[in-house]
């Protein structure tokens, strides 16, 4: 379902997109991109390897621990090179930090929303990944929608901090009534509602 999206952005922006050269060469900063890649990496597997060997293993938190370690040092890099991929200044900034620190724990709790959707309907319900993907797309409308709607009529009206909490709050009370929705194989049309309200709001 995704490939088909991907390709189609792929198409229209090698179509309708124009070619602008910068005249300024950006550097990239290779330390910092290896070891913040590296840290994640490491959090990932070892993440990954103890749903399969446990956290006892050696595997497992030998991994965590040197993913926290090569975050902290990408951290520290950051603050003496001279081209940072994230400049100190941008995460130290009150606006800035907080916008990135909520974009992340929405974020996280979307994809966890949709790993734990994926392993339910196909597991439980029996669906087929196209099925699956399928069922998901009342998720990705709401939030083409929302977001649209948020940052072109309501944010430039009455501003930006009034919204977040206001979008966050009522996806809540969605949360306990998934134990009783995996109680009762609802059906397709069912799922797909339940599926796309709590990220709606």
């Amino acid at each position: 379902m995704n490939l088909i999206f991907a390709g189609v952005a792929f198409t229209g922006g090698a179509l309708l997109l124009k070619r602008q050269p910068s005249p300024i060469k950006p550097r990239l900063d290779v330390p910092g991109l290896l070891l913040v890649s590296s840290g994640v990496f490491c959090l990932v597997y070892g993440f990954s390897n103890a749903a399969i060997h446990g956290w006892a293993t050696p595997s497992t938190y030998g991994f965590l621990a040197a993913g926290v370690v090569l975050l902290v040092a990408f951290a520290l890099w950051q603050g003496r090179a001279a081209h940072p991929l994230l400049p100190p200044q941008v995460v130290l900034d009150r606006n800035r930090g907080g916008a990135y620190l909520s974009m992340f724990i929405a974020a996280a709790g979307m994809f966890g929303i949709f790993l734990f959707l994926t392993y339910y309907l196909q597991l439980t319900l029996g669906y087929s990944p196209l099925v699956t993907g399928v069922t998901f797309l009342p998720i990705s409308g709401c939030l083409i929608l929302m977001a649209n709607l948020s940052t072109i009529v309501l944010m430039p009206r009455f501003g930006q901090s009034r919204w977040w909490p206001l979008g966050c709050w009522p996806q809540q009370p969605g949360r306990p009534g998934w134990p009783s929705w995996a109680r009762t194989p609802p059906t397709p049309r069912a799922c797909s509602a339940h599926s796309s309200w709590p990220e709606s709001a």
